[in-house]
């Protein structure tokens, strides 16, 4: 019995000096860490390119959209602009700092209107204005 474990030992510590081995589980580790690292490097990577707003309308309005939609980090407003040209065009977001929507608001019969002009509908498809609630009160 004493004998299987000599040889297990010896084959063991073999293997383990091994260059292979050694290489193998170094790969081994980058390539697990490179795998629990990659959905955070994503998730930033998305948000990044669909946060970036055009924001338009009268500018006390604005400002308060602005202020509001700041406050939970949901958006970056990277312009503010009067008003949106009749046709929001990939060009004229990719002219204002490469944005992900043009947003522009208004107010008629003392509601507040969004008009969202995005460059990826399904990037917008998920995302909730509720923090614009207090402008309605």
């Amino acid at each position: 019995m004493n004998e299987i474990g000599v040889v297990f030992t010896a084959e063991f510590m073999r293997k383990i000096r091994s260059r292979i081995f050694m290489v193998a589980t170094l790969v081994g580790v980058v390539a697990i860490m490179i795998l629990l690292a990659a959905p955070s490097f994503l998730t930033k990577l998305e948000r990044s390119s669909t946060d970036g707003l055009v924001l338009a309308g009268a500018p006390a309005i604005r400002d308060r959209v602005a202020t509001l939609l700041a406050r939970r980090h949901a958006f970056q407003i990277l312009e503010r602009v009067e008003a949106l040209p009749a046709a929001v065009t990939p060009e004229y977001l990719d002219a204002h700092h490469h944005a992900a929507a043009a947003i522009g608001v208004s107010i008629k019969n003392a509601r507040i209107f969004l008009d969202i002009y995005p460059r990826d509908l399904s990037a917008f498809a998920d995302r909730a204005f509720s923090q614009l609630v207090p402008l309605n009160l």
